[in-house]
């Protein structure tokens, strides 16, 4: 069982590096075209690196609280040990996004002027 919350916990941030690979390859086609580059692949890869960090707490959480009982002992006997996993890597993701604080705002640079019609 805990081998299937293991490799969900891996394949999450496998996904955003494949994103970030994915946004880099579109990218370096675009800029062949003349096309302004974008920063969405350096916002992808600190996102999967969020991610991945937030995995492996959330595996060492398991590994030395989870399994070893401590949780058990403070939640009640009718939270059922599966549910307690299922749960943990959103908790890790809730509690680490606020403890690192949100990205920086996305600001328009130039915004478009609206055209007066007469």
């Amino acid at each position: 069982m805990n081998y299937v919350f293991y490799t969900i916990w891996g394949l999450i941030p496998l996904v955003y590096f494949l994103l970030v690979l994915w946004s880099r390859l579109e990218q370096s086609t675009h800029v062949r075209k003349g096309k302004k580059a974008s920063r969405e692949s350096s916002d992808l890869f600190r996102q999967a690196i969020f991610v991945s960090a937030c995995a492996l707490v959330t595996f060492l959480v398991d590994y030395f609280f989870v399994d070893q009982g401590l949780v058990e002992d403070i939640l009640p006997e009718f939270v059922p040990l599966g549910f307690i996993k299922l749960i943990l890597f959103p908790i890790v993701l809730m509690v680490l996004g606020k403890i690192v604080g949100g990205s920086k705002p996305i600001r328009i640079e130039k915004a478009p002027r609206p055209t007066s019609r007469r």
